[in-house]
């Protein structure tokens, strides 16, 4: 979970993992398969999934979020 006193970086780090998890339900994928589909082993993806982002860079996760949307673009948002 993620604090309330959490930096926007661990923010980032949170919602990318979040849409793992969405695409991970959606598409109703073992984790194992998901890992097969993004190139990592399947504890990589173990961890991302259980919001243990900690463990890698926000370059890592952004680049492992664009193996399973290759076609969308990756928006900011301020708030």
């Amino acid at each position: 979970m993620l604090s309330k006193t959490a930096s926007s970086l661990e923010k980032l780090r949170y919602e990318i993992c979040r849409q793992f998890i969405i695409y991970q339900r959606e598409h109703e994928l073992k984790s194992k398969e998901l890992a097969k589909i993004v190139g990592v082993d399947d504890s990589v993806m173990s961890k991302v999934l259980h919001y243990r982002s900690e463990r890698f860079t926000t370059d890592k996760l952004i680049l492992m979020l664009s193996k399973i949307y290759p076609k969308h673009d990756l928006v900011l948002k301020v708030s």
